[in-house]
């Protein structure tokens, strides 16, 4: 490909031509020019219409590249403008569903400070002329408005990525626009009002979905608004707001009027009418409307043919079931007209659910959720994300599962602990993240800690009487040829599948298998008929699973829709064979070897002894993390090794043979915050 003509954007794809960021800089998570990181991927998208126009972008392949993309996913950036960041997470969610080579990213940001394009493309003398347009006005551009000097609205921005998309990418087979955060708030709106998606479809006849992910702020239709009573339930996915009404101050059951000013936001009174012209981008929507032949049917209320067009559009809606938290905490907006969605993003979220059915009577929303809170990569991780972008049939690598957690996992690389996550979410992360080849899981706590070590399925475990004897580890191949058992786990869908309602046989009752004491997601009961050797299936309904021994298939009959457990479903995965569970189970190291339960080989004193002895030759260990059980395992392999000092999660090996009576070291001494732990001279190694 030769390089672009002088003064035109159709091939601006270029590599990097001054000195770049070092790879493991951290980005700014706002917008920056030139890129940090990645000025390799950066691009300038035109402004349809307007030759000299354009919007920064990073692209992950140029323009008129021969590959045939399964999807382009255009992802919007949230209020902080951190596109940037935002591309790594999207390369990291395309990586871990094993869809990076065929997916095409686009990130295009919406500046808020003036960037040349000659800085943004590295110094390029062939785009001379060209302006990226800037959004100077705070959070406005989510809400359509016009960039600083009017000359397109952010809205036209996007229909411009699409466009471009198609024009340059002409094997794409399907588009996606996706948004999380502020991102969402904006995909939210542009999608109401584009004429991008009628159908299901761009303009030009591509298959195109949009994802609206954990939004802050919804674009109600219409004056309604849910009623208070609606407004003070905060975590029960279960609940369906059914009663919207317009804010009086006459009426103490409706929402807060704001002094009248409730329907200002989004598409309401001032929002898409052009009588005021003000700091609000009401201007900006009702020319974007007006462009397209739309206008308002009366103030505050849109008309028929916009809302019968995203009635047909392919819209989905993600949310955390953890993005609970509340809005007064400075999570999101608390202002009174916010306020009057909800409390909180899920509740917005699940209201707003109840809106668009109580305005479009036979439009039934596409809602998924995912288990985490206000977290980004776990949205784009999540398996309603990854069947929405890329279908249900994914391949990732299998993930192989130690009964307990291994001895000696590896340096660490990351880890999940904000909220509770599942084994599979916990697998895309650690596809996800660079050299993460294993990790371990704790179910109780849905946390997991990633390492770097290859492992086999004769690992070394801690012994189950360890504190860490909770958690598990999981891993994956790392490239070696694969153990039979190996290959055979990997012929088996671990994936679950569920019925339109409960089958009719639901089979057998596990013991323990009911749960419903609380309200448990579809994720956690998958993960806890993982953790069943007898689970096969699971009834689900109403926040409740019960585990069933059922070996479930596809054609299974089910009940009748008016029966009484028709609001039930049944969730299964394809049950191996037993000829190939025997000989998996046949395949697997009859006992991995683990340290010795009983009596503690090792005691542990108070504080450091005083005479600790002679450090051993490569006994240092202080550059990551190790557990006690780690320093254990490393004194038990190292020769005239009978003691060690351990703390702040180092140990150093010694060659003392250390009594109980041995004199420990004064309170305010600086090795007062380590121990010592010693074995009997003379103890056989526990190797």
């Amino acid at each position: 490909r030769g390089p672009p003509r002088r003064g035109t954007l159709s091939s601006v794809l270029l590599a990097c031509a001054c000195a770049s960021t070092p790879a493991t800089a951290t980005l700014d998570v706002q917008f920056s020019c030139p890129p940090q990181k990645h000025q390799r991927f950066a691009a300038a998208v035109p402004i349809t219409g307007r030759n000299r126009s354009a919007v920064p972008a990073f692209v992950t392949a140029s323009p008129g590249a021969d590959a045939r993309f399964e999807v382009a996913l255009i992802a919007m950036h949230d209020e902080e403008r951190g596109a940037e960041t935002l591309f790594e997470d999207v390369l990291k969610a395309a990586k871990g569903n094993g869809k990076l080579d065929s997916t095409l990213v686009i990130v295009p940001a919406f500046p808020h400070v003036i960037c040349s394009a000659q800085s943004w493309l590295g110094g390029s003398s062939q785009i001379e002329g060209v302006e990226f347009l800037v959004w100077s006005d705070g959070g406005l551009w989510t809400y359509g408005a016009y960039s600083s000097g009017e000359e397109a609205t952010s809205f036209q921005a996007l229909d411009s990525v699409i466009d471009w998309v198609q024009e340059h990418y002409t094997g794409v087979a399907k588009i996606v626009v996706a948004g999380f955060s502020g991102g969402a708030d904006m995909v939210a709106r542009w999608s109401i009002l584009s004429a991008h998606g009628k159908d299901g479809k761009s303009t030009a006849g591509v298959p195109l979905t949009a994802i609206v992910a954990a939004p802050g702020r919804m674009p109600y239709l219409s004056e309604i608004r849910p009623v208070r009573d609606c407004l003070s339930v905060t975590n029960s996915t279960e609940f369906e707001c059914s009663d919207f009404r317009v804010p009086s101050d006459k009426h103490n059951g409706t929402a807060d009027t704001c002094a009248g000013a409730w329907n200002v936001d989004g598409f309401g009174e001032k929002g898409t009418t052009p009588e005021i012209r003000s700091w609000f981008p009401e201007d900006a929507q009702s020319d974007y409307l007006a462009s397209q032949g739309h206008a308002m049917k009366k103030v505050g209320v849109l008309d028929e043919g916009i809302l019968k067009r995203f009635a047909s559009k392919d819209v989905k809606f993600l949310f955390g079931l953890k993005d609970n938290a509340d809005c007064t905490g400075e999570t999101c907006s608390d202002s009174c007209t916010a306020m009057t969605e909800g409390s909180n993003r899920l509740q917005r979220g699940l209201n707003y659910m109840g809106h668009l059915k109580a305005e479009l009577p036979k439009y039934r929303p596409s809602v998924g959720m995912y288990e985490a809170g206000h977290n980004r990569l776990a949205a784009y991780l999540s398996s309603p994300f990854s069947s929405w972008v890329w279908g249900e049939n994914l391949h990732r690598p299998s993930f192989y599962k130690l009964p307990r957690v291994a001895l000696v996992e590896g340096y660490d690389v990351g880890d999940l602990e904000a909220a509770f996550f599942s084994q599979r979410e916990c697998e895309l992360f650690c596809l996800a993240t660079e050299n993460c080849w294993n990790f371990a899981y704790s179910l109780a706590s849905g946390i997991c800690r990633f390492k770097d070590k290859c492992m086999t399925p004769a690992e070394t475990m801690v012994d189950a009487s360890s504190d860490r004897a909770q958690w598990v580890t999981y891993y994956r191949s790392c490239g070696e040829e694969k153990s039979q058992a190996e290959q055979d786990y990997d012929q088996v869908d671990f994936f679950y599948h569920s019925t339109a309602r409960v089958v009719q046989d639901e089979g057998g009752d596990l013991p323990g298998g009911e749960h419903n004491d609380r309200f448990y997601s579809v994720v956690e009961c998958e993960a806890i008929c993982d953790e069943d050797e007898t689970c096969n299936s699971f009834t689900y309904g109403y926040g409740m699973c019960s585990g069933r021994d059922k070996c479930v298939t596809l054609d299974a009959e089910i009940v009748e829709e008016n029966a009484a457990n028709a609001g039930f479903k049944t969730f299964y995965r394809p049950c191996p064979s037993e000829i190939l569970r025997q000989r998996f189970e046949a395949q697997q190291p009859a006992a991995a070897p683990v340290v010795p339960s009983g009596p503690p080989v090792y005691q542990a004193t108070e504080r450091a002894v005083k005479d600790a002895g002679a450090a051993l030759p490569g006994g240092t260990f202080y550059n990551r993390q190790y557990s006690v059980d780690e320093c254990k395992h490393l004194c038990d392999k190292a020769q005239d090794c009978h003691s060690f000092s351990y703390g702040f999660g180092h140990c150093f090996l010694k060659d003392k043979c250390v009594k109980a009576e041995a004199e420990l070291v004064a309170a305010g001494d600086p090795m007062a915050d380590f121990w010592t732990y010693y074995k009997p001279c003379g103890a056989v190694a526990a190797v």
